[in-house]
């Protein structure tokens, strides 16, 4: 499986898989390799040097470790013949349907692979199979040997276009594609074996969930706040109903998943939201769950300007992974695509909201060979100057604190500061909002209202008459909700059609 792209803002940030390096790619053009370690820049890639423009998605294949199948040490005569083929690569597509291949560990620009006539939207590399697979605007899947670089086979993949792809991670021949509707293809005879439809907006993301065994993926769609995951030995050649529906109260620009690092039967799952924060889910996928599931942890980052300055203000993700084959941690890249920062954190939390605040003033490169503990106050390392804020404080846009001084001058933070930032109760909510509910509020009502079967608050949530509410509310309301809303509507004019 792979690491996909997170778009916004017009940038693209994509890890790789090992977790090493960070891939950033600017509205300018500009690709910039990070080395997460050091938090050094490796390479720059001019828009000049690699001809290729705006670059639209991004993916990475890591040097391969046996080149020729077994543990035996490669010669350099044979690395030489090997011409590259098993640098660290990155592949880029662009806006006007080129795909460009940067060499990393050269600096180089390999390889410009001119096969579409429109955007592309989508890479996917299989590494075992010595392929790479890109989707376009022009509704085309075109399959590359990316040993060298030529064009092995095109077919038409979607009727309007094709949005993302995904390969599987045992080397089967097996590839998901999706525009609005999710195909599973066998790419040896280039037929769809079967189909899922459950979004609502084109599909931005599939990834194979990883295990013994090639059964489940999950998919993210433009402008929704869920993430479905599906079951490909379901019967029927159309599946409709996903096994299992994650929901956020953001709009989601990314995911990642893994193996959970605790229990060996669930999943792991991380989400991005477009409002900066880290979603994380954990459920095991072994059967159909209705209901669906929030997420165990919420993290969001902060910067404080000046030491003396008590309000914060949010920082920006640019990507974020999950590295459960690794050490068990969360890699988050933050903050500045100049020079970002990078983190390691535990996946698993007790805490339903956390708030970390980072010192704008200190250095973006975070030593990341320790992961930080989210339940501590005092973070270790070079964000000395950090402070874990409790739920009640994670949602407010500003947080003030009285501070003490000791004799030499140094701040002390008072016993009532502390108490108030440890305990739950004790943090002020928001102030309410006035005026009429907004359509996220009410999604989520009738949510709650439908699982509940709350007539009372179906009835408030129903009142509503202006057209936009309604119809961002409708919008925002998952897929396996429909029904029981429609059946609800019709009871309500069966009974009383004058209302």
């Amino acid at each position: 499986w792979h690491v996909r792209l997170i778009m916004a803002a017009q940038v693209c940030a994509c890890f790789a898989t090992s977790g090493d390096m960070l891939a950033v790619a600017s509205a300018d053009g500009r690709v910039r390799v990070w080395d997460v370690r050091s938090g050094d820049i490796r390479h720059e890639f001019a828009p000049d040097e690699h001809a290729g423009g705006e670059i639209t998605c991004l993916d990475w294949r890591e040097r391969t470790a046996q080149l020729n199948g077994g543990d035996m040490p490669v010669s350099k005569r044979k690395r030489r013949r090997s011409h590259g083929k098993h640098d660290n690569v990155i592949a880029g597509g662009t806006a006007s349907g080129a795909v460009v291949i940067l060499n990393v560990d050269q600096g180089t620009t390999e390889q410009t692979l001119n096969g579409h006539r429109a955007v592309v939207n989508c890479l996917a590399f299989c590494s075992q199979r010595s392929l790479l697979y890109s989707g376009s605007d022009d509704r085309f899947i075109v399959e590359w040997n990316s040993d060298t670089w030529e064009e092995q086979s095109r077919w038409k993949g979607d009727k309007h276009q094709v949005t993302a792809l995904c390969c599987t991670f045992d080397g089967s021949p097996l590839l998901l594609s999706a525009g609005r509707t999710i195909k599973l293809w066998n790419t040896e005879k280039q037929e769809v074996t079967k189909k899922f439809s459950g979004h609502a907006n084109l599909v931005r993301q599939l990834l194979f969930v990883p295990s013994e065994s090639v059964s489940h993926f999950v998919s993210r769609a433009d402008n929704e706040r869920i993430i479905n995951a599906w079951s490909i030995g379901s019967s029927g050649a159309l599946e409709r109903n996903a096994v299992a529906t994650f929901s956020a109260t953001e709009e989601l620009s990314h995911i990642h998943v893994d193996k959970h690092p605790i229990h060996p039967h669930a999943v792991c799952l991380v989400a991005l939201s477009r409002e900066n924060s880290i979603h994380i889910f954990s459920h095991p996928l072994n059967g159909y769950h209705g209901k669906p599931l929030s997420p165990k942890c919420t993290i969001q980052f902060a910067s404080s300007r000046e030491k003396s300055d008590s309000s914060v203000s949010p920082l920006p993700i640019l990507s974020a992974q999950l590295c459960c084959h690794h050490d068990d941690s969360l890699l988050v890249a933050y903050g500045s695509i100049v020079r970002p920062a990078f983190e390691r954190l535990s996946p698993v939390q007790e805490e339903r909201h956390v708030c970390l605040v980072r010192n704008a003033d200190c250095d973006n490169s975070v030593a990341v060979g320790k992961r930080s503990n989210l339940q501590r106050h005092k973070v270790k390392g070079k964000q000395h100057a950090g402070r874990v804020l409790g739920p009640g404080q994670a949602a407010m846009p500003a947080c003030t604190h009285n501070s003490t001084s000791n004799a030499d001058g140094s701040e002390e933070t008072s016993i009532e500061e502390r108490l108030s930032l440890m305990s739950v109760t004790k943090a002020k909510p928001p102030p309410r909002p006035s005026g009429p509910p907004s359509a996220d509020s009410l999604s989520q009502m009738l949510v709650q209202a439908l699982h509940s079967q709350d007539k009372q608050m179906l009835e408030g949530v129903l009142r509503n008459v202006k057209e936009r509410i309604v119809e961002n509310t409708v919008r925002r309301l998952p897929s396996m909700l429909v029904v029981p809303l429609l059946k609800e509507i019709v009871h309500r004019i069966q009974t009383k059609p004058t209302k």
